[in-house]
């Protein structure tokens, strides 16, 4: 048996670029994560476990799309049982299926190297910032038109949380004839905000951002999560954003803390804590 993980990622800054050619983001993989475990099936076949099962003769029969790209791009022949579990939902906009497809790969290829597996990861799956994340762990800069990261060092963790919304999204949806346009202040700005440990820049910053999305895709949703960040900055937070692509998923608050958490929890959304991954895909077993 093979057992992998790979975390989620929150997205600092830049988001949506990466899904054009080169594209800028800041990315921080997280301490929630996908796992998959491999091993051998006891017939022919392809068996598949994960919110379905599938248990098929053929690839072109898988109807997991990630499944069946990896499958069909490695050449896995059947005879193979492998399982998914994840600390988080999908499609609540934390790079769910980039972690995933990272996480199988080092299953299936367990002496690729980190490079190799982003490559293959962005060949399988859109966008790249997702993949990378969760390939790398840590927090960078990814500048994918010159193909760069630079490591961040920093601390700011220890000021956020996630909220749950209790609402899932397709991010391909909501991607859908977006375009995006790098605000290279907002990023200088976070960067900065990073690497001095300066929660309050990091607010405004990610308050910024979150104003820019509120302002490319109105909706009655998107009206509800700036009440709650309006008021979560009211009880003390420096600033706070819908993470990944929108109509749902999740909150994430900067600055944190108890009055913050109560009125959270009376809108009735859940508390995530967590705390920056700095290890990145790996092989369990």
């Amino acid at each position: 048996m093979k057992i992998s993980r790979a975390p989620f990622r929150i997205t600092l800054g830049g988001g949506g670029t990466d899904l054009a050619e080169g594209g800028y983001c800041i990315a921080a993989a997280i301490d929630k994560y996908v796992t998959i475990a491999v091993t051998e099936s006891f017939d022919d076949k392809y068996v598949l476990r994960y919110s379905e099962n599938e248990r098929v003769a053929r690839p072109a029969d898988i109807q997991h799309r990630i499944f069946r790209a990896a499958i069909e791009r490695l050449d896995i022949q059947p005879g193979i049982e492998i399982s998914s579990t994840a600390d988080i939902p999908a499609g609540t906009g934390l790079g769910s299926s980039g972690a995933f497809t990272v996480a199988l790969l080092r299953a299936l290829l367990p002496d690729a190297s980190r490079p190799e597996l982003a490559r293959i990861a962005c060949e399988l799956d859109i966008g790249k910032q997702d993949q990378h994340a969760a390939v790398y762990g840590g927090v960078h800069a990814f500048d994918f038109a010159y193909r760069q990261m630079q490591p961040l060092e920093t601390s700011l963790d220890r000021t956020m949380a996630l909220y749950y919304t209790g609402r899932r999204h397709s991010s391909e949806g909501e991607l859908a004839g977006q375009k995006f346009e790098r605000n290279m202040r907002n990023e200088l700005d976070t960067l900065k905000a990073l690497t001095e440990n300066d929660v309050d820049l990091l607010g405004r910053c990610i308050t910024e951002q979150w104003e820019s999305k509120l302002a490319r895709q109105p909706s009655d949703f998107h009206n509800l999560v700036e009440a709650h960040i309006d008021r979560a900055r009211h009880y003390g937070a420096r600033g706070g954003k819908l993470v990944g692509s929108g109509g749902g998923g999740f909150i994430l608050i900067v600055g944190d803390g108890d009055y913050v958490a109560d009125f959270m929890k009376t809108q009735g959304l859940l508390r995530v804590p967590f705390r920056f991954d700095h290890i990145g895909v790996t092989q369990i077993v």
